[in-house]
């Protein structure tokens, strides 16, 4: 996914996108775990890392951060490098 988005997005455009990713805390990781099968019955996962997604492409984070403190969705805005 973020592979395409990269590809097409142009040099110094934006990638923004809200998703819900593991938590960073293990108590938390390992609570959501018991969900797996549920939410991908909905289509989505609890053990999609960010550090993963984020990893290895040519862009430049300018935001990351929680929609709310109770969220799980964090909203991920990033700059394709010149």
């Amino acid at each position: 996914m973020m592979s395409e988005m990269v590809r097409v997005c142009k040099p110094g455009g934006r990638i923004a996108m809200t998703t819900h990713f593991q938590s960073s805390n293990k108590a938390v990781a390992r609570s959501t775990r018991s969900s797996i099968r549920f939410t991908r019955q909905l289509g989505w996962t609890t053990k999609l890392r960010k550090k993963d997604v984020l990893k290895g492409h040519p862009i430049m984070l300018e935001r990351n951060q929680k929609i709310s403190p109770m969220s799980v969705h964090t909203v991920i805005v990033a700059r394709k490098n010149p």
